[in-house]
Order: structure tokens, then C-alpha cells, then sequence
């Protein structure tokens, strides 16, 4: 089968594309899946339809059986681009369906979200959503839509002694460490969150060390998960974040906010603590209790259990692009 991914190629972070798409692209093809790519160049409205006519002199250099889009917009200038191509598009965050606290009084924003739920329901052959609090937001559709979380590469992401990893970023090997990754400028991210909670944890641990970090390749990035005695997230909305199945795939113990599929990974998973709300005295507490209590975290079991490696990932994914060939 040939298959056309279409991803965004605007991150200053990713010159070639996001890293966990790069590897269920790789996942896909040891599964003997033929691709090829597109990346997205221009930002807001105007920039993505200017690559409708570059997308379509792609789509008819050859012949492609589907279109998989990541993201809700790159499918719908995959739908005004394509042929004859059967079109996937997965949705990765909940602000695709509903603005986030920055883009709340953004019309343009507000157009988005009303085209991925239109195209979803009526011009997408199949979508598929990251968790299901995406998939609540486009009724009628169960037929042609998955449930399927990005899963996790467990050969490059593992647990590695905390000494080792700390000697390899030349960090202090005495200090508790708190890890949070993200881009701090986005108010999603609750980077202004994780600020307070580190205020408040500061007066118990004078000396704790908090390393927050951005566009660190994967290569780097799992010495980060097993330098850390606890990974914090505090975003504010996700649909499956990565970075919390990366640092389960590490077993580094996690404190994190009620958001995306993050509470359902977390059952029944030691040394990972989701909280009830964003109060960052709440997040504090469970912080400290992780950190007293020295909790190693068995998250690595829970992801294999799930079927969420990125080689059980894969067969999935090409069960649903063979039977969308097939009707």
C-alpha cells in the first residue's frame, strides 16, 4: 500500500517533522508500508492553502491509496488537494475542537474548529482521535473512527540508571530533580502553574533543582526522563501527550494534570499521580508525596499492557488503512 503523510513542517523545533510522527513513519515502514511525505510550509490560513496546489502536483506524481493528515487542518487542505486518495486524519489536541484560553476571542481560531468538525463528520473517509475525550466532540461518525493513541518507541525510550543518565548531562547527582517539557510561551502548557507548584515545593526542598527543557532530540531526551526523580506535566488540555507515555516507557514516577487520556493511562500504574484539578497546592502535595516517599513507577508494564509500543501501534494502523483500501 502507498500512503501520503501530511504533517505540518512550520516548527522551529522540527526540521524535518514532529519526532513522534517520524516514528510511526518509521514504525509503518518495517511493517512494509510505502511512504512518502508532505510537510505544510506557512502559517495560519493563508499559508496552509497556498500548498494546495504544491499538495496536489505531490498527490499526482504518483499513486497514492490514502492520505494520512496529522493534525484536523493539514486533512482539510488534503481534501481540497486530493484525487481520488481514501483520507485519514488524526487529531492530537483538544484545541482543535475547542479553543484554548489564548485563541477564546480568535474568529479565524473558531473557523478551524468549525471545519474540523465538519470535515470529520461529512469529507473525512476515517479519523482518527488520540483519546476519546477528542472523539466526544464529532458525533455520528463511530463507524469510520478509532480510538489510537501515538505509541511509543521502547527501544529508545527505557529505563537507565538515574547516576548514569545525571553524569551524562553533567547534572548534580545530590539534588532532587524535577523534569517539565514543553514550550513556555504557550498558556497550554501551564508553565506559569508549574512555576507556583515549584514555589511551594521549594520551601520544603530548598535545594531541588527544576529542569525544564524544549526541542531536545529523542536521542538527548531519554536521559532527561531517568535523570529526573519526578516528571511533572501541568498542561492545561492534550489529547495523548507523549511526553507522559515517554517518561512511563522510562520509569520515571509522574505527577501530572487531569487532562487527555492521561488519567486512564495512569490506573493501576505505580509512582504516577494524576491530579483532580490545576491547583498548584494540589499538584505540590502529590509532588512532595512522590518525592518523600522515593516511589519507583512500573509505567513501562502499564504501556506494554496496553498495547501502546509503537510496533503494536503500527499493525493497528495498517489494519485500518487496509480496510479503508479494501471499501
Amino acid at each position: 500500500m502507498n500512503i501520503l503523510f501530511v504533517t505540518s513542517g512550520n516548527s522551529k523545533y522540527h526540521n524535518i517533522m514532529p519526532a513522534f510522527i517520524r516514528s510511526q513513519a518509521n514504525s509503518l515502514i518495517k511493517e512494509g508500508v510505502d511512504l512518502d511525505f508532505y510537510q505544510i510550509k506557512g502559517k495560519g490560513v493563508k499559508g496552509y492553502l497556498n500548498n494546495v496546489a504544491p499538495l496536489r502536483n505531490k498527490i499526482r506524481s504518483r499513486k497514492f491509496d490514502i492520505i494520512h493528515a496529522h493534525y484536523g487542518f493539514c486533512g482539510v487542505i488534503s481534501v481540497l488537494a486530493r484525487q481520488n486518495e481514501k483520507i485519514i486524519v488524526s487529531f492530537m489536541g483538544e484545541s482543535e475542537f475547542v479553543p484554548d484560553q489564548e485563541n477564546r476571542y480568535n474568529p479565524i481560531i473558531w473557523l478551524t474548529v468549525f471545519l474540523h468538525r465538519f470535515f470529520a463528520r461529512f469529507l473525512f473517509d476515517y479519523s482518527i482521535f488520540k483519546s476519546s475525550n477528542l472523539s466526544r466532540f464529532v458525533k455520528g461518525i463511530q463507524s469510520k473512527s478509532s480510538i489510537l493513541p501515538n505509541g511509543v518507541n521502547l527501544d529508545l525510550f527505557k529505563p537507565l540508571k538515574k547516576e548514569s543518565a545525571r553524569k551524562y548531562l553533567k547534572l548534580p547527582t545530590d539534588n532532587k530533580i524535577i523534569l517539565w517539557i514543553g514550550n513556555t510561551d504557550r498558556k497550554v502548557k501551564g508553565f506559569s502553574i508549574a512555576k507556583e507548584v515549584m514555589s511551594k515545593i521549594k520551601m520544603k526542598y530548598p535545594n531541588i533543582h527544576f529542569l525544564y527543557i524544549n526541542g531536545i532530540p529523542n536521542e538527548l531526551l531519554y536521559y532527561y526522563y531517568n535523570a529526573a526523580d519526578v516528571f511533572l506535566l501541568t498542561s492545561l488540555s492534550e489529547g495523548s501527550p507523549n511526553v507522559i507515555k515517554e517518561a512511563m516507557a522510562c520509569n520515571t514516577p509522574i505527577v501530572s494534570t487531569p487532562v487527555g487520556d492521561v488519567p486512564y493511562l495512569f490506573k493501576e500504574t505505580r509512582g504516577c499521580l494524576c491530579t483532580s484539578s490545576f491547583n498548584p497546592l494540589e499538584i505540590s502535595e502529590l509532588l512532595i508525596e512522590l518525592l518523600e516517599k522515593d516511589v519507583k513507577s512500573n509505567g513501562r508494564c502499564r504501556l506494554l499492557d496496553l498495547g501502546l509500543d509503537i510496533n503494536s501501534v503500527a499493525k493497528r494502523l495498517v489494519t485500518i488503512y487496509t480496510r479503508l483500501i479494501i471499501n
